[in-house]
């Protein structure tokens, strides 16, 4: 059941930041509790786990804007892709929050590409990064729960 909720939750996610370019704080924060109340109650992933997750993703995704708007001199990423950082950190776990980062992480850069190659893009513009992250979210938790990976 809670591997349901979290992907009608990353689900509303993307179509927010397809439609808006954005991700409100209410779903992202609202989910949050959700996801810790659900660690707390079934126990998967454990609540230590959930919150060292949203940690490690939070500071992992913080860190990557840092760095990008320090190398590019503009916002490499958006503070609503970090705080999606600490929810899927919560959601699937200190030991496979960095699987879910990696994923997106190569899969915008695939999406990028094949746009550039294409010449549908120009090379500053951007992309909505929450989209992936959610997606490469919602590949791992399915992956936990079909058996697939064991990283609970």
């Amino acid at each position: 059941m809670e591997t349901a909720v979290y992907i009608l939750i990353l689900l509303i996610i993307v179509e927010y930041d397809l439609r808006q370019g954005r991700i409100p704080n209410l779903i992202v924060f609202g989910g949050l509790a959700v996801t810790l109340m659900l660690s707390l109650l079934a126990g998967v992933p454990t609540f230590q786990s959930s919150v060292l997750g949203a940690i490690v993703g939070g500071v992992f995704l913080a860190v990557l804007r840092w760095l990008g708007h320090y190398l590019f001199k503009r916002d490499a990423l958006g503070w609503g892709d970090v705080k999606l950082g600490i929810l899927l950190g919560a959601m699937v776990g200190v030991k496979a929050v960095l699987w879910v980062l990696a994923l997106g992480i190569l899969l915008a850069g695939i999406v990028a590409l094949i746009l550039l190659l294409a010449k549908r893009v120009e090379r500053t513009a951007t992309l909505p990064y929450g989209v992936f992250l959610a997606i490469a979210g919602m590949a791992v938790l399915l992956l936990q729960f079909f058996g697939v990976i064991n990283l609970v």
